[in-house]
């Protein structure tokens, strides 16, 4: 490992030691930071050094460097990024670190990819590599054994991005093939893995574990956003509003909607801008921390934009819908909405948290809520399918079931 220069960090020492002190004043942030960092370095090193027990400077070159690293990647501030204080400042270049980088570049030439899908590729390969030069050999000479460690590298997190990866690898070996580097009696190793049963097991499960909140974690993420605005669209799409056809119930809810004695929201007629469907009205339970978090946002007046050092305040517009625009725009438009779980995802250090996973758990927290009440699992389904708005249909009912199962395996 290239060892870092410690002297070059010394002058932004208050700036880190301010960045410690912000992560420890946050209990989710912290925990969670803490169990990052101490993937790459010893647990009770993370510990000491988020609590302010050990002075940065005393750490070993390899603790220091990935204590830079998490920074960097949560703050994407340049001031954290590691290369910047190298003693050896050489970086591998993409096309270092494809093994047979000559040949790979002429099958991206006949595959005539544009510019951002060859990115992509060059980025896969690259990850591809590392493996390939410990074997030395080629992906497209790679036994079943040997593929499915790659597989297993990429740490995908959905079946739909390792079926994309597979299928470049694929078209590759096809490629290799043809140019006769590899006997076509081989066989494309590729081939044997296009079923979503057969893949899902080289899944990232620690990615898996990651997309499920509890609902402590979407109330702290809530409370501590910059905005309650923000914040409050965790808790609502955590208990049931639904995040379909461009987020149209979230909204439209308006104020008067809000039932706050019996903590429901009255969610009416709601007609499809694009289609023209007719949504006919329902109701949805909310929790008391969501009734608090909605009043806040009602209360909110300006949005503070933070971006580095620089902190912008813009007027929210005056009205009686719950989500709002800036300025005059008195309700939210859709693109904002997940702007804004985004710019939360980046603050607390959450990559997985989006509006799907933040549903899922909700539907995963409430179907436990009511098994651990007496509810069968089955009786429990039926009820949040028609909480969240799911179509009441077989499929969504099996995906919804097999969503508890598995979270049942993690919790215990």
């Amino acid at each position: 490992m290239n060892e870092i220069d410690c002297t070059k960090v010394k002058k932004y020492r208050d700036l880190l030691e301010k960045t410690i002190q912000e992560i420890n004043s946050v209990a989710i942030i912290k925990e969670t930071f803490i169990n990052e960092l101490s993937s790459v370095i010893d647990f009770n090193v993370a510990k000491d050094i988020i609590n302010g027990d050990k002075d940065i400077s005393l750490l070993e070159t390899e603790e220091f460097n990935s204590f830079l690293m998490l920074l960097y990647k949560k703050t994407k501030n340049e001031v954290f990024n590691p290369l910047k204080y190298k003693k050896c400042d050489h970086v591998r270049s993409q096309n270092q670190k494809m093994f047979n980088a000559s040949f790979k570049e002429d099958f991206f030439k006949e595959q005539c990819y544009s510019a951002e899908t060859k990115r992509v590729a060059k980025i896969l390969f690259g990850k591809i590599g590392e493996i390939e030069h410990d074997y030395n050999q080629d992906i497209f000479s790679f036994d079943t054994s040997q593929f499915e460690e790659v597989l297993i590298s990429l740490k995908a997190t959905t079946i739909r991005s390792l079926q994309n990866s597979i299928s470049t690898i694929e078209q590759y070996i096809n490629f290799a093939t043809k140019k006769e580097k590899v006997s076509k009696d081989k066989g494309n190793v590729a081939n044997r893995y296009s079923k979503k049963e057969e893949i899902a097991q080289f899944l990232d499960k620690t990615a898996e574990e990651a997309m499920i909140f509890t609902k402590v974690d979407i109330d702290a993420l809530s409370n501590y956003a910059d905005n309650s605005q923000d914040g409050v669209i965790l808790n609502l799409v955590f208990d049931g509003i639904s995040h379909r056809n461009k987020f149209l119930e979230l909204r439209n809810i308006r104020i008067q909607d809000v039932n706050k004695d019996n903590l429901v929201i009255n969610i009416p007629q709601l007609v499809d801008e694009v289609t023209g469907e007719i949504y006919p009205p329902r109701q949805v339970p909310i929790s008391s921390h969501t009734l608090r978090m909605i009043e806040r946002a009602m209360k909110d007046e300006q949005y503070v934009s933070i971006t580095g050092k620089s902190v912008r305040k813009y007027k929210i517009a005056e009205s009686d819908y719950i989500l709002r625009g800036l300025r005059n725009n008195f309700q939210i438009k859709w693109e904002n909405i997940p702007q804004r779980i985004i710019r939360i995802a980046d603050m607390a250090g959450y990559p997985y948290l989006n509006a799907t996973n933040i549903a899922y758990s909700g539907q995963i927290y409430y179907v436990r809520k009511l098994m651990k009440e007496g509810l069968t699992i089955d009786e429990a389904c039926n009820r949040i399918i028609k909480r969240f708005n799911i179509s009441e249909n077989e499929s969504a009912y099996y995906y919804l079931k097999s969503r508890i199962e598995k979270a049942n395996e993690i919790f215990e």
